[in-house]
């Protein structure tokens, strides 16, 4: 499977999940500026913000999110590559969506925050 049809799979249950985002905002990264990703958010009707090169801090919250990951589940061997899939996942989907409380969204978690921002 190539890291195309991962990002899209990924993209698809995202969008299933929590609605088209209005504004998605990137990296310059490869991933961010590859023909398949522009056309899957221009087939979606979704236009792109991109931050300026060699600015780290304007995306601030994703390598937040990225380092408390790295500490918090991945920072450790897994028995196989299905044992660390599952752990992420769950990380993800379960705690720090549902039950992590955020100190920038007033100590809701995610899920919490959007369900009153958007009901």
């Amino acid at each position: 499977m190539g890291p195309y049809k991962k990002y899209g799979d990924a993209w698809h249950l995202a969008v299933d999940q929590r609605g088209t985002p209005p504004l998605p905002h990137s990296d310059q990264g490869s991933q961010s500026t590859s023909e398949d990703h522009l056309s899957l958010l221009e087939a979606a009707g979704v236009p792109t913000s991109m931050h300026t090169v060699g600015r780290c801090c304007d995306y601030a919250m994703k390598e937040s999110f990225w380092g408390r990951l790295k500490t918090e589940c991945a920072d450790r061997p897994f028995p196989s590559q299905a044992a660390a899939r599952i752990t992420l996942l769950e990380s993800i989907e379960i705690w720090y969506n549902r039950q992590r409380r955020h100190a920038a969204l007033g100590y809701l978690s995610p899920d919490q925050f959007d369900q009153l921002a958007c009901p």
